[in-house]
């Protein structure tokens, strides 16, 4: 069976379609001009967004100290909305909320992942191959369809395998990203995109080409940090035993990302960043969350909305800092005092390395599960201005301003 009628016997089944009134649907499947105000389109669009609606609040809603039922109950819950909006897919090993997708609309074709804020346009069909990696606040697709007397049709997406779509990009519709590439975080791809290539820059433009048997990544465990005050730290939040990996991750040093007990300090603190965000939760409560997610930060700190951290503890705040709406914060940074960062921006203090098999979950027995990820701490200085729209990467130091919409680069301008 295609993938057309697969995914049209998808909505018959699941949602209660009629055979006869999907003609508009399967034309839009078929990237062929369709009535766009059909009935039948209308109400395909109201249950994605329901369904997405539903995966975003899932973990606000599980309070303060759920139990592991709820957890449980949660997660199967989510792992089901996903079968139904993603109708052809693999292993998705993870979906982060604020997911943006019409039923039907971006495919799997074997593992994938994606993280918070990917908005898969509805007006551009998504096909990704093996081993796709969606980092956050990514747009997939045409902002607009192609018109023709009254009707519109589709523009089409394909991204290779072993592909990592880094932070804050943007992807045109009828663009092609080839196998083995990466697009860096900022990145906005007008144009396709050569198999074994780094692009970056407003438009992307290949700068690299990926070297695919370079080994970047040592997995050699050196000496890490005792870090006695981030010990104690977190030891009155409740982690006695820090895990080696954490340290590694504090340290700006390649960690692996798959260990159990680093996989439940991420999962709690994406439970309390969807708490945080919940209209719900009480200024008692949010003031109780920052003071978990920044342990170590001044006076008179401002957090606007949609806040995230990626893992607690591992952002310092000076005095008087304001952050604004929308703020995204992974791995080790450091800000200082009398610091504004913008809405909409991405503090993104770690990575994967170029090579692709690099990225891949893998088994040893000297490590046991792995997936290697790099850190690289960022530091903005005080009295540092931070603009909107800006994506700041790790090893970065900010001293100054940043103006709104810039990549920010190793303390440079793209």
């Amino acid at each position: 069976m295609d993938k057309i009628k697969r995914k049209l016997n998808h909505l018959i089944k699941h949602f209660k379609f009629k055979k006869e009134e999907l003609g508009e649907i399967e034309k839009m499947y078929r990237c062929e001009f369709f009535d766009p105000n059909d009935k039948a389109y209308q109400r395909l669009l109201e249950i994605s967004k329901s369904l997405c609606d539903e995966f975003n609040q899932s973990n606000g809603k599980m309070g303060k100290d759920p139990s592991i039922f709820k957890i449980l109950s949660t997660y199967f819950k989510k792992l089901h909305i996903l079968d139904l909006l993603f109708p052809i897919h693999g292993t998705l090993s993870s979906v982060g909320e604020n997911l943006s997708v019409v039923i039907g609309l971006a495919d799997f074709n074997g593992c994938g992942f994606t993280n918070r804020r990917v908005e898969f346009s509805k007006f551009s069909l998504v096909e990704c191959e093996n081993y796709t990696i969606f980092a956050t606040k990514i747009q997939v697709g045409s902002d607009k369809p192609i018109e023709k007397d009254g009707k519109i049709r589709l523009t089409r997406v394909h991204i290779g395998s072993d592909t990592w779509i880094c932070a804050g990009v943007k992807i045109e519709g009828d663009v092609s990203i080839g196998n083995n590439t990466v697009l860096g975080a900022g990145a906005h791809a007008c144009e396709s995109i050569e198999d074994n290539a780094l692009a970056v820059g407003k438009p992307a433009k290949v700068i690299k080409k990926i070297d695919k048997s370079q080994s970047i990544i040592s997995t050699k465990q050196d000496k890490i940090g005792k870090h006695e005050d981030l010990r104690k730290t977190l030891k009155d939040l409740g982690y006695g035993n820090l895990p080696s990996s954490y340290i590694r991750l504090y340290e700006g040093k390649p960690f692996n990302s798959t260990g159990i007990r680093l996989g439940l300090m991420y999962i709690y603190t994406h439970r309390l960043c969807a708490e945080i965000n919940s209209p719900s939760t009480t200024k008692e409560r949010q003031e109780e969350i920052l003071n978990i997610l920044f342990p170590n930060h001044g006076q008179n700190l401002q957090v606007g909305k949609d806040l995230f951290v990626d893992m607690l503890g591992l952002t310092k705040v000076g005095n008087n800092v304001k952050i604004g709406d929308s703020v995204y914060f992974s791995g080790p940074v450091t800000i200082e005092d009398n610091v504004t960062v913008g809405n909409n921006t991405l503090l993104y203090a770690t990575g994967h390395s170029l090579v692709a098999k690099e990225r891949r979950v893998g088994f040893s027995l000297d490590h046991l599960m792995y997936e290697y990820s790099i850190s690289g701490p960022i530091l903005i200085k005080e009295n540092s201005i931070v603009g909107n729209e800006c994506v700041v990467v790790q090893n970065s130091t900010v001293n100054g301003t940043i103006p709104d919409n810039s990549i920010y680069v190793k303390s440079k301008i793209l």
